[in-house]
């Protein structure tokens, strides 16, 4: 408490700053040596008891560093969310204790508060703003918000970072700096995931969310993306009002996301809001490349017509064209427990290590991750946590790791996880999301017209699993093709090779026939359905000349054979 309130008070003097470094650098030492004594301990254990021993101890350290987090405050609770995320590295007992931490802290006192104010405006009151309340509505570590109204009369957020929490911030990255360097250089861990380059990731990010002109840009940036949204949105940003350390929005009338009031308030089930979060994150990250990184309920309000508005953009992630595009089809082969396609995505999204054998990785896949497929898709709320730790646990038994561009993804689909099994316990978490990427993917305009009265027809049912069908049949005679190639070379040569050969040939032949026979069924279908609704938003000519291409290529396929 000492430490965080003197600095954050703006009064981080040499010696502050000091007693802070040393704080954090004996934290360091006692959590380093007492994993070598614990890891030293659990190898002179049986074999069976060895993995209580180390989650003990796990446990127990990343109890100590929570407690001294909340006791330093500023950048170091911003250090145990992080890491609570890195479920690839660091050990699930490890990262459930810090998952509990919350980025809630005292405000600063108004005087301080006032003084900031009137440095960043020249003056007070400030033009442009007639009124900021002195009690904020929210505090975090870095910055608090006030509830103030404008010069016109409109209510507004003011969001104030805490006075001094620039020069603590960079007092605590140059400690931090200095434990990651030690730890890459001189363990095989720091080293085996590139831990300088995680650092520099949370580096940046930190840095950026600090500067309330970056802010407000990405903030009116996302605004714009959802733009025509009538489910969702964002508040507008006040350019003109906006100074270093101080930033002005519109400001939101609602209730938490999580709140067990919104029904009532709103009009709107919990289905339908989790489906809501879901698509909008899902086309964040899919779609615009822009997502909030930090959407816990308190950044996700309900206003009274049932729209779902986004606040707070200090922490926002950014994805390349082309991670978007990678993302997609890693998600449709994972749907479609398509393992070639979701080992050769990982690899090009850099999710495998280096040294991983792509042919072992997908060999032990399906057997991971299969079940827990299965597991998330039968799984309530209180079963989630369960699910999240064997996934943690499957992780840890591959060659995988998370790109440090990607950190804040894992973080943010995490929150989202949470939230969802939150408000909608009733349907398990994967059809949920499930639904909202076909949504996405295939367009949600295309699954209301199959639906009738806000649940899913038959047609529509009928339409899914023939999508699936034959995208699965699709890919099969690929799949056959290159166990041919390799039959032909000798690479997999057994007895009675050509017989086996030949039977390939008839199996890749046949799938492929089936796979087009589908997919004409399901191009006439769509027509039909879209006539018998009378939406007409499909042309019959255009579902029968698909339908009339599928069956060619079926056709062509069967002479071949």
């Amino acid at each position: 408490m000492a430490f965080g309130g003197r600095a954050a008070a703006g009064r981080l003097t040499a010696g502050a700053a000091w007693r802070r470094a040393a704080a954090v650098f004996a934290l360091a030492v006692r959590m380093g040596f007492a994993f070598w004594r614990g890891a030293r301990q659990a190898r002179r254990l049986p074999p069976e008891e060895r993995r209580a021993h180390w989650d003990a101890v796990c446990r127990q350290e990343g109890r100590r560093l929570r407690r001294a987090a909340e006791e330093l405050r500023g950048l170091i609770i911003k250090v145990g969310q992080f890491l609570s995320t890195r479920v690839d590295v660091l050990p699930s007992a490890f990262t459930r204790e810090l998952a509990e931490l919350q980025d809630l802290v005292p405000p600063e006192p108004w005087p301080a508060v006032r003084a900031r104010l009137e440095a960043a405006y020249g003056g007070w009151p400030a033009p442009g703003l007639a009124e900021v309340a002195p009690e904020p509505v929210a505090a975090a570590s870095l910055a608090q918000v006030h509830r103030g109204r404008a010069a016109d009369g409109s209510p507004v957020a003011v969001k104030i970072w805490r006075p001094g929490i620039e020069a603590l911030v960079e007092a605590d990255l140059s400690t931090l700096g200095t434990v990651a360097r030690f730890i890459a250089r001189h363990t095989a861990w720091g080293r085996r995931f590139d831990l300088m380059a995680v650092f520099r990731e949370f580096e940046e990010t930190t840095r950026e969310e600090l500067d309330s002109a970056r802010e407000a840009a990405r903030a009116d940036e996302f605004r714009r993306n959802l733009r025509g949204s009538p489910e969702v949105g964002a508040p507008r940003v006040y350019a003109a009002l906006t100074r270093p350390g101080v930033l002005v929005m519109e400001f939101i009338e609602g209730v938490r996301f999580d709140d067990p009031d919104v029904p009532r308030f709103a009009g709107v089930s919990g289905r339908e809001l989790s489906a809501r979060l879901l698509r909008a994150f899902l086309r964040q990250v899919l779609q615009d490349g822009l997502f909030h990184a930090d959407p816990h309920a308190g950044n996700l309000l309900v206003q009274a017509d049932g729209r779902l508005v986004f606040v707070d953009f200090g922490m926002m992630g950014r994805l390349s064209e082309a991670d978007r595009r990678a993302m997609a089809r890693l998600l449709r082969d994972l749907i479609a427990e398509d393992w070639d396609g979701v080992v050769r995505e990982c690899a090009r999204l850099g999710f495998l290590r280096p040294e991983a054998e792509l042919a072992r990785v997908r060999e032990r896949l399906p057997g991971l991750l299969q079940p827990l497929l299965q597991a998330a898709g039968q799984a309530g709320a209180g079963d989630m946590p369960r699910v999240l730790r064997e996934a943690a646990a499957a992780l840890q038994e591959l060659p995988v790791q998370f790109p440090a561009r990607f950190t804040f993804l894992g973080r943010a689909l995490g929150m989202v996880m949470g939230l969802v099994v939150r408000v909608h316990p009733e349907e398990p978490f994967e059809r949920q999301f499930r639904r909202a990427l076909e949504d996405v993917l295939l367009g949600r305009e295309g699954r209301r017209r199959l639906t009738a009265n806000g649940s899913e027809s038959p047609a529509a049912a009928l339409a899914a699993r023939l999508l699936r069908g034959t995208a699965r049949l699709l890919r099969l005679p690929g799949r056959v093709e290159r166990v041919l190639e390799r039959l032909q070379s000798g690479e997999a040569a057994r007895p009675q090779e050509e017989a086996l050969a030949r039977s390939f040939r008839e199996v890749r032949d046949a799938a492929e026939r089936a796979g087009w026979l589908l997919f004409a069924a399901l191009a006439w279908l769509a027509g039909a359905v879209d006539h018998a609704l009378g939406r007409g938003s499909l042309p019959m000519w255009l579902s029968w000349a698909a339908a009339a291409a599928g069956l060619a290529m079926a056709w062509r396929a069967g002479r071949r054979g």
